[in-house]
């Protein structure tokens, strides 16, 4: 059936090659050289269980482009990371084959993407020159510290889980707090500065991952 098709679209004038790149997406390969099943990912992508078919099995990216993909070695954007800025064969670089567990996408290299999603599905941009900064108390007291792009909590015991109390957002950036860590549970989008005083706001010492936007 494959090939009837792909004589069908020579005929017509279309190549092989348009008819599975024409959409514009990163496609993760089951195979290297860009064969075999392939799954399509405008955003983020990332295994749910190590029983996931494709947890472990990715062999090839097609990356449109001027478009940017992050790859991870552990599900939910942890471990080991690689940028990708151009298509990569698994076969010219056997580390990573067969490795990857999750993926992040920026579409555009020089800008950053529109609209944010309470689920953290949206484009990435570049780390912002200007630094957020959080507070372990309220009015930008206590310990602080600078976050230039994403931060988000590794393990329950970390100094910063659930002890952000106020947050210094600069001119022209967005911020967006989660309840959870790897940017999981409620958000709260934030244009300005904030302040939580102790037991008057929901939020204060709930924050355990951050995402930032510019505006």
């Amino acid at each position: 059936m494959k090939t009837i098709l792909t004589s069908l679209l020579i005929l017509l004038g279309f190549s092989p090659i348009f008819s599975l790149y024409g959409q514009e997406s990163v496609k993760l390969f089951f195979d290297p050289n860009y064969r075999g099943d392939y799954l399509s990912v405008t955003e983020e992508w990332s295994v749910r269980s190590s029983r996931d078919p494709w947890n472990d099995h990715i062999s090839s990216i097609h990356i449109p482009s001027g478009w940017e993909v992050w790859v991870y070695e552990d599900s939910y954007f942890r471990g080991r990371h690689w940028v990708l800025t151009n298509s990569w064969n698994g076969r010219n670089n056997r580390y990573w084959c067969d490795r990857i567990s999750s993926i992040r996408v920026v579409r555009n290299r020089s800008g950053w993407e529109g609209d944010h999603h309470c689920d953290g599905r949206r484009g990435r941009g570049h780390r912002n020159k200007v630094p957020v900064t959080i507070f372990e108390h309220d009015h930008f007291n206590g310990s602080s510290k600078r976050i230039y792009w994403e931060w988000t909590v590794e393990h329950s015991n970390e100094f910063w889980n659930d002890r952000i109390s106020s947050i210094f957002v600069p001119e022209g950036y967005r911020v967006i707090a989660y309840e959870h860590s790897y940017f999981r549970g409620r958000c709260l989008v934030l244009e300005n500065n904030w302040s939580a005083p102790r037991g008057q706001n929901w939020w204060n010492d709930r924050i355990s991952s951050i995402r930032i936007e510019r505006i």
